[in-house]
């Protein structure tokens, strides 16, 4: 028999309320479990990955240290998006578990987080090196800047795409519709280039881009 406790993080408010996630993630976890395991707690909390001041999680990680029990997560940007916070974590000898990868070495974890952080880096970059561009040629930010910005948008968009390409294929493969594709991404977690819910109409934005 083996003790846990579950750790469920949604980006929004409105994300919290409906459930959009939630429930997956709970789903996942309750997957997990075998027969003689036992959730001794659950946590859940409303709050972006990239910020690691986070009440709920902090308390999370202070009891399962106390008491010797293992954080079940059902995906490790649920957990956090940043490198330092995951390192930090493994070098404090807490144990945790990521349900989607249940058997992903330190290693892995750590390397997982590295590529997720070093994504978001790069977009943030490229954004902010678009827009000094834009002021050096003496574009201003304000009608005409709204055009650079819808353009740099649709480039950031094409990039993030390619990162779910494989996962909505594969679905669309399996005769999944587009709004099952919609629902599927939004009850396991993710999100879209905004960090915002999936529509139809955003799952058909993105295969135009493959």
């Amino acid at each position: 028999m083996a003790e846990y406790v579950g750790y469920y993080r949604v980006s929004t408010k409105r994300q919290g309320k409906s459930g959009l996630g939630l429930e997956s993630q709970k789903d996942k976890i309750q997957q997990f479990l075998k027969e003689d395991d036992v959730l001794v707690k659950e946590y859940i909390e409303i709050g972006s990955g990239m910020n690691n001041e986070r009440q709920v999680l902090h308390d999370c990680i202070k009891f399962c240290k106390k008491n010797n029990y293992t954080l079940l997560i059902h995906k490790l940007d649920r957990f956090s998006r940043r490198v330092s916070f995951i390192s930090r974590i493994m070098e404090e000898n807490i144990k945790f578990i990521v349900t989607e990868s249940p058997n992903s070495t330190p290693f892995q974890l750590h390397l997982y987080s590295i590529i997720s952080e070093e994504e978001r880096r790069r977009i943030s970059l490229n954004t902010k090196q678009s827009l000094k561009m834009s002021k050096l040629r003496g574009v201003e930010l304000g009608k005409h800047g709204k055009y650079v910005l819808s353009k740099l948008n649709k480039k950031e968009s094409r990039i993030f795409s390619k990162t779910l390409k494989s996962i909505i294929q594969k679905l669309r493969k399996q005769g999944e519709s587009i709004s099952g594709v919609s629902r599927y991404l939004n009850d396991n977690g993710y999100k879209t280039y905004r960090d915002k819910q999936f529509y139809p109409k955003t799952v058909s934005n993105i295969i135009s881009y493959f």
